[in-house]
């Protein structure tokens, strides 16, 4: 995975989040709405009824924006730059695990044949013959 790709799963993680925020504005413009057609004042009322619907279009543009823009937004804020990629990784660690594994399943699979092997004295295997 490359930086690029992390920085914008994260902006799309964040945009899916910032959604939230969208549950939390519609209710309140559904109450300014509704404060204005009950006879509240026409000020207080449009002024609610404004800054509700300000807060819901900022929000539908943030998670437009950080959902499908992410590509842009790394790129227009540089978000990937300076980080130093290795070409071939060290895969000196994986090796020796999955050394350490089959040395273990093969030492498993062959106990049997092991313990006969170390069961047997030289002496044994003179007196057989």
């Amino acid at each position: 995975m490359t930086p690029r790709t992390l920085f914008i799963i994260i902006l799309r993680v964040l945009g899916i989040l910032s959604l939230k925020e969208l549950f939390i504005a519609i209710p309140q413009l559904i109450s300014a709405i509704v404060m204005f057609f009950q006879g509240y004042s026409i000020s207080g009322g449009l002024f609610m009824i404004v800054i509700s619907l300000l807060t819901v279009a900022l929000v539908l543009w943030i998670s437009y924006t950080l959902i499908f823009k992410a590509d842009f937004l790394v790129a227009r804020l540089g978000l990937d730059q300076n980080f130093t990629e290795s070409i071939l990784p060290d895969w000196s660690p994986a090796v020796f695990s999955g050394v350490k594994i089959v040395l273990a399943l093969l030492i498993i699979g062959e106990r049997n044949r092991i313990l006969q092997f170390l069961e047997k004295s030289p002496n044994a295997e003179g007196n057989e013959k």
